[in-house]
Order: structure tokens, then sequence, then C-alpha cells
């Protein structure tokens, strides 16, 4: 069973590195977040807020849910240590960024604090439909981590579940992190 799990979290990542070329994925992290601390989270259902009641909302959601569990977080809807929102900017925009190391490394500890961990800004100029997925730290409301893509709604994209579901797996591929302890119960099955 250990392999099997090492294995299918192997391949997902690896085929979903591999289908992200219809547009645009980046994503920023917070170097104040230690986020081998995390265990669980709660996806913010903003359709209220936005009034945007499509079938994206739903599949971008449950794709998320999904992918937050397949890196072992545990949905809970009481005191989650992460709150996750997304939203989709249907036009264009210019969007702050910042150049950072890869994530992968900084959550290993690859990274020199003091030499590599600065924020070195940039603008995006982020194409027609960008789906942008934030992480909170529910306790100190910090955005500790958001990716987004850019370009969903180009003239020769596909509008289906399954497009959407490719976006939000894309996204997740820069989200090279996992719940506390969950690579440790892995190994010891």
């Amino acid at each position: 069973m250990r392999k099997f799990s090492f294995f299918a979290i192997s391949m997902l990542l690896g085929v979903a590195a591999c289908n992200s070329d219809r547009y645009v994925v980046e994503s920023d992290y917070s170097y104040q977040s230690d986020f081998k601390k995390y265990k669980n989270f709660a996806v913010i259902n903003r359709v209220a807020v936005d009034k945007d009641s499509s079938m994206a909302n739903l599949v971008i959601s449950r794709e998320i849910e999904d992918r937050m569990r397949l890196q072992g977080y545990k949905s809970v809807q009481k005191k989650p240590n992460l709150l996750v929102f997304h939203k989709i900017y249907y036009d264009d925009l210019l969007f702050q960024g910042f150049r950072q190391p890869e994530m992968e490394a900084w959550v290993k500890e690859e990274v020199n604090e003091e030499e590599d961990a600065k924020y070195d800004p940039t603008k995006y100029d982020l194409k027609k439909g960008t789906l942008l997925i934030q992480m909170v730290d529910s306790r100190n409301h910090h955005v500790v981590w958001q990716g987004y893509a850019s370009g969903l709604f180009s003239e020769n994209s596909p509008k289906s579940s399954k497009f959407f579901r490719k976006a939000v797996r894309s996204i997740f591929d820069q989200y090279r992190a996992f719940a506390e302890g969950y690579l440790m119960e892995q190994k010891n099955n």
C-alpha cells in the first residue's frame, strides 16, 4: 500500500506537470510560514460574495479539496489550520507576484534564509480568465501561499469541468508541501 501511495502521488504530479501548456501558472509563498505544521483545511465558498454560482466554482472547490486530501490534509469545519479561497478574474489584470526559490527547496530548508529569502517583486500581466487560489493561516490571517493560472478563457480553451480540474491541478503542482506527519504515516504503512 505504501508503494502504491507514493507511486500514485508521483504519477499525479508528473502527469499534471506535463499538462499545463495552455495557460501560465505561477505561485508565491510566505517565508514566515512553517508549512510542515499545517494539518487541516477548509475551503471557503465565496459564491455568495462573488454572485457567481457557475459550474466552475463547484468543480474548482471540489478539486481543491481532493488535492489537499491527496497531500495529506484533513478537511474540517471547525478551527482549520488553513483557509483556502479561490476566485476567477474574468478580465485581464496586472498582478503583484514575487520571484522566489522553488517552494520545495524552502520547505526542505535547502534555501539560505539570509541570502535567498528575499521578496523580489514582479508584476504579472495576467490574461483573461485567471484562477487565483490562496491559502491563509487561520491563526494570524496571513496569506501563506497563492497560486494562479492565467489565460483560462482564451478563445481556444474549452470550458469543461475537466479543463477547470486540470487548471487546479496545475496550480497545486506548485504547492510542494504535505500535511504535518503525512509522509511519515505513508512511510510506516
